[in-house]
């Protein structure tokens, strides 16, 4: 994921050279939380102003713990879980970059109690904090190392001065995309104590020199880089068996690069002559390759530049690589310096849109660590066997040419240190000087101290009469505040009473209206009850005419079903009658026959035999008749029977199915009215319950109201008076504290300048 280039701007306060020049001040910054640099371009009175934003502004106020805390601190995090980070300082000559960096090296007696100087820089500080952070690890390795780039020729710091030298060169790594420093030295430490040391040996070996600018300017380039290697957590780390080569042992492996730049150098200014000249073009040519590699990188340019300068070369990973990267750009606030602070200014603030892409490094095995150890050491058995068959020191032509421009190196070294030494030697005896001028100035000092102890005791009288007036001004200005605060409360708490009163009668407003809600609902029954009376008048009027109706059909019915009977009746007896007389008439013809028959007999007995059987015929039809008629009538009569039973039958059943729904109609409408007057006779009870109901909690609210508010008053005026004693204990109290405080505090700053007055004396 890609991140921004932090980018922090330190502005230190004016120095000697530049107040004795009386140069006005161009840099504003808005405190040590700021983000912002304002600077004035212009005539300082009436000028323009430009404003840069950084991720973070440090003023003069800001101390060395601050910017380390602030900048470097969570870079050891960061190495912590595998990244690689950078942090460089750049900056006009004489802004404090070296100061920044590396500040003051104070080596301690014992490696447990480390107390750094207040003035120790960003590195001195991370190798403590590192070491205090590592006790959580067991298992870790740290080495560090230590070059220079100078007259761009790389130089290792942390070699001896009795060793053979070593041709420090860089090689890309393809593989990686970063660069590769052959022959440097990287030494393993165990402590903070040890790397304090090969820091504090490194920057003596540096390239100084006083310039007009600066008595101590750096004049070369350096990289202090610190690797660390932590073993990584494994759960078949416990399998002893399994680990005996470590092969399954893996180390996180982070780095970080603490670089000081050289110094933006004006040579006019300096005062930069023949080798220290040639010293500043060159430096300022490198810084001039940063500048465009850094252009290049915001432009997104094809190609970036990073071969042409060694120092680009360098930080190649740490701008637009893989590394987490900060740049702390020092700036100085003298108007003589204005064009070399905008420069900077405008250099940081186009780096700080410069993205890289951080990425955790690949862990390394124990097994490959051990491995490329085991090379280094045959390598250096190889070397010492060389050198000791051949009786003496072997030299190859690179090496002694290279040991001949060393030479020519410590040369040049000595004559720095010598010109060193005599400008030492001079403000020795320049600070003689002052020790003496000192001197007769503490007798001075002595008597004007007699004069201010006098006039303190004056003081102090005075302090003690203004002491009494403000105990008095505080007391009337509590009492008040304590009253103006205890109306206020009352003022809230009687505000809060007359809401919940009105919420009261908000609640009663809305009972009555439920009320008259239900008042209005029960004349609307009365009304629909009113119509169902109406309708039930004029149901009972039309069923009325119905019934009539009804009545006459059926009497009507009645009438023609018995006339049907009788006129059944008649038509049957006259059928009866008819088959009487016929049945006479059969039997006269029957006896007739008879007497004819017997009269015939003696005659002819054949023609009896035939007038019987024809007599017998007609028996037999006789018979056959009657018995048919007699069917005829029976069935009929049979039949008769069934419609007529039939008939009464639909009667009967018409009439009660007329009278159960008259009887149904009548009870359901009885019964319907009779519930809605219960209904409604309920309904007003439960409308005079709730009337008295809301009356009763009318009044009782009311009633209570009125005692909470005469408990409330009665309350307030017995806290008023706990709270005026308790008030007026506590504030007696704080001013003996306070009295008491400031004779204390008086004396301690007397007794202060008493010791460091003896101390002065003790010195002289």
């Amino acid at each position: 994921e890609e991140s921004n280039i932090s980018v922090f701007v330190r502005c230190r306060s004016r120095n000697e050279r530049e107040i004795k020049e009386n140069s006005g001040v161009v840099v504003s910054t808005l405190g040590h939380m700021g983000k912002d640099v304002i600077l004035k371009t212009g005539n300082l009175s009436c000028g323009k102003t430009k404003t840069y934003t950084f991720d973070r502004v440090f003023g003069f106020e800001s101390d060395q713990e601050t910017i380390f805390d602030s900048v470097a601190s969570n870079f050891l995090d960061e190495v912590l879980d595998g990244y690689n980070c950078t942090v460089f300082a750049y900056g006009q000559t004489g802004t404090g970059k070296t100061y920044t960096m590396s500040g003051d090296i104070q080596i301690p007696p014992k490696n447990d109690s480390i107390k750094l100087s207040e003035n120790a820089g960003i590195i001195p500080r991370t190798l403590v904090k590192l070491f205090k952070i590592l006790k959580k690890f067991p298992e870790h390795i740290v080495k560090v190392s230590f070059i220079e780039l100078y007259n761009e020729e790389l130089k290792d710091l942390l070699l001896s001065e009795y060793s053979s030298e070593r041709r420090v060169k860089i090689y890309d790594d393809p593989s990686k995309k970063s660069i590769i420093v052959q022959g440097m030295e990287e030494i393993f430490i165990k402590n903070a104590v040890e790397g304090l040391k090969l820091l504090s040996e490194g920057s003596y070996k540096r390239q100084v020199a006083a310039t007009h600018c600066n008595d101590l300017s750096s004049r070369s380039h350096t990289v202090f880089t610190i690797t660390v290697m932590i073993k990584q957590d494994n759960d078949n780390s416990k399998d002893t068996n399994f680990n005996l080569d470590g092969a399954n042992e893996y180390y996180k492996v982070g780095k970080l690069n603490l670089v000081d730049l050289a110094g933006s150098e004006n040579i006019n200014r300096s005062g930069a002559e023949n080798k220290r000249a040639r010293e500043a073009g060159i430096n300022n040519q490198s810084l001039l390759t940063l500048g465009r590699v850094i252009n290049a990188l915001v432009d997104n340019l094809s190609h970036i530049p990073y071969r042409e300068s060694k120092l680009t070369r360098l930080l190649q990973d740490s701008l637009g690589g893989q590394t987490k990267t900060c740049i702390i750009a020092t700036i100085s606030p003298a108007k003589v310096s204005l064009e070399e602070t905008l420069s900077t200014l405008e250099y940081a603030n186009r780096a700080k849109n410069i993205k890289n892409k951080p990425q955790i490094n690949q862990s390394v095995s124990k097994k490959l660590l051990i491995k490329e150890y085991i090379q280094e050491i045959g390598k250096l058995r190889d070397e010492l066997s060389a050198t000791r068959l051949k009786n003496g020191i072997y030299l190859s032509a690179d090496s002694y040419k290279e040991i001949t421009e060393e030479s020519e190196s410590r040369k040049i070294m000595i004559d720095d240190q010598k010109l060193r030494i005599n400008y030492l030697e001079s403000n020795i005896k320049k600070i003689k000087e002052k020790n003496e001028e000192l001197a007769v100035e503490l007798e001075k000092k002595t008597l004007q101290l007699e004069a201010l102890k006098e006039n303190f005791r004056n003081l102090q009288q005075n302090f003690d009469e203004i002491e009494k007036n403000l105990k008095i001004s505080i007391k009337k200005f509590l009492l008040e505040s304590k009253v103006k605060m205890n109306h206020q409360n009352n003022e809230k708490q009687l505000e809060d009473i007359s809401l919940n009163l009105i919420n009261t009668l908000n609640q009663i407003l809305l009972q009555k209206s439920k009320m008259h809600n239900l008042i209005i609902s029960k004349n609307m029954l009365l009304k629909k009850n009113s119509v169902i009376v109406q309708n039930l008048k004029k149901k009972t009027i039309k069923l009325k005419p119905e019934l009539e109706k009804y009545m006459k059909n059926h009497f009507t019915n009645i009438n023609s079903l018995s006339s049907n009977i009788e006129e059944f009746i008649q038509v049957k007896n006259s059928d009866l009658a008819e088959l009487a007389d016929e049945l006479n008439k059969i039997s006269e013809k029957v006896k007739n026959n008879i007497i004819t028959m017997t009269n015939k007999t003696a005659t002819n007995t054949e023609s009896m035999i035939k007038n019987v059987t024809e007599i017998q015929n007609i028996k037999k039809d006789i018979k056959e008749k009657i018995i048919s008629r007699l069917n005829e009538i029976l069935s009929n009569f049979k039949t008769f029977e069934e419609n007529l039973t039939e008939n009464l039958l639909s009667i009967n059943q018409d009439l009660n199915d007329n009278f159960a729904k008259i009887k149904t109609e009548i009870n359901s409408t009885f019964n319907y009215i009779s519930d809605r007057l219960v209904e409604q006779e309920q309904q007003i009870q439960d409308l005079k319950g709730k009337l008295i109901t809301s009356r009763t909690s009318y009044s009782n609210l009311l009633k209570n109201t009125t005692k909470q508010i005469i408990d409330f008053i009665a309350n307030e005026d017995q806290i008023s008076k706990d709270s005026n004693d308790v008030l007026l204990k506590e504030i007696t109290k704080l001013i003996e504290n306070h009295k008491t405080k400031n004779n204390e505090r008086i004396q301690n700053n007397l007794n202060k300048i008493s010791n460091k007055l003896g101390d002065i004396s003790n010195g002289f």
